[in-house]
């Protein structure tokens, strides 16, 4: 426990004055968790967007009982740069660095005070587009070191999910301000651990990252030329330590495949979208498409972005019951459905949907051979709702 000890929140703003509100409020019922231990909290606002200033006298910051701190950037610094300018106008022993459209439970900071214990950063598990992100893939407890970093890929999705010492930043990371947005706290993370420090775990999940559509995470290209300039970043720097430094040339080649893959995956998933939209418009639905071959118990394999979109198609019509879901990460979903993974004894339906776009076709045969139910996936259901005799029934190949 932090008694006694101030917290700085630091929140890069770029054209991001529509947060304001949501920032201030969630920063004061957050503080009001604590205020028994006596710790205080003060708010570093960033407006790194030079043509619109910020007042810190406006009356939205009046009757608070925190410090709130306003910078206005006269020359736009990037974000990682904003991040640095919070960090040396800030005043507190532990920090907290927020991006505007993130979201804080209102136990952050007790969870996060009562988590940190001796050491000198805490991370916290968080919903990543409305889901939990830590699963089998992404195992919270395995990849909070350097060498799973090193080999794949950053596994703190925002900063937003760590508090830390201001003593405990690297001048590695202060003094080599990148110029592309997105992976400046990557580069945070690997100097840090190349330090030796540890992060403390935090089990509680206290933290969302809402993605929008100008999120610098969608930016493929963006991110692929930040990614860059972080491995050329730590292979010049003489204080990354040479054993890490080997490693850099793989993790380049992983980042660059993932961003690719996901370029492929999401290309895919527009297509299917797409679609089904024209399908629906010639009167096809998913679920009256399911209904005219007489397949009223479904499930779908997949709980991501398809398969939570074909729960709700499938909810809209009285006739047909989605009965569950399957996939690996069961027992982190709980979205009020049962969910099962493939490994289990399935409950028999008439139709199960692979809503995945890649590696389909192993799902498939493990279903087919384990299931009498009869197995599709979401490309191959497309394709007969396109392409269907309109005077006949419908058959599902």
């Amino acid at each position: 426990m932090l008694a006694g000890e101030m917290i700085s929140i630091i929140v890069p703003l770029y054209k991001g004055e529509k947060y304001l509100k949501r920032i201030i409020n969630q920063v004061s019922v957050a503080r009001e968790t604590i205020k028994a231990w006596n710790c205080n909290v003060e708010l570093v606002l960033v407006n790194d967007y030079p043509e619109n200033k910020i007042d810190d006298r406006d009356e939205m910051f009046a009757a608070l009982d925190f410090t709130v701190i306003v910078i206005n950037n006269s020359v736009n610094q990037g974000i990682h740069g904003a991040r640095v300018i919070g960090i040396n106008n800030c005043h507190g022993k532990y920090l907290v660095m927020l991006d505007q459209d993130d979201y804080i439970f209102p136990d952050y900071l007790k969870s996060q005070i009562s988590s940190i214990g001796d050491c000198e950063a805490v991370v916290c598990r968080l919903i990543h587009e409305d889901r939990e992100f830590y699963n089998a893939e992404y195992p919270f407890d395995e990849a909070m070191n350097i060498n799973y970093m090193l080999n794949k890929g950053c596994p703190i999705v925002s900063p937003g999910q760590v508090m830390i010492k201001k003593s405990a930043i690297p001048i590695m990371w202060i003094n080599n301000k990148m110029i592309n947005n997105g992976a400046d706290d990557f580069l945070l993370w690997l100097t840090y651990l190349n330090e030796g420090r540890c992060f403390a775990l935090n089990q509680q999940i206290v933290f969302k990252h809402t993605v929008e559509y100008d999120n610098n995470s969608w930016k493929s290209i963006d991110m692929l030329k930040s990614e860059k300039e972080l491995i050329e970043v730590l292979k010049n720097a003489s204080d990354f330590a040479p054993e890490y430094k080997t490693s850099l040339e793989n993790l380049e080649k992983h980042m660059f495949t993932k961003r690719i893959n996901q370029l492929d995956k999401f290309k895919k998933m527009f297509f299917i979208y797409d679609g089904i939209m024209k399908a629906a418009n010639e009167g096809v639905t998913v679920a009256s498409f399911l209904r005219n071959n007489n397949y009223k118990k479904v499930a779908v394999f997949g709980y991501g972005y398809i398969g939570k979109f074909l729960r709700k198609e499938l909810e809209k019509d009285e006739d047909i019951s989605l009965e569950y879901v399957i996939d690996r990460n069961a027992d982190y979903i709980k979205d009020g459905i049962p969910v099962y993974k493939i490994e289990e004894e399935l409950p028999e339906v008439d139709c199960i949907i692979i809503s995945l776009v890649q590696n389909e076709e192993t799902v498939h045969n493990i279903l087919e051979n384990k299931m009498d139910a009869h197995v599709t996936d979401v490309k191959k259901l497309l394709v007969n709702m396109l392409e269907r005799d309109k005077d006949a029934a419908f058959k599902v190949n």
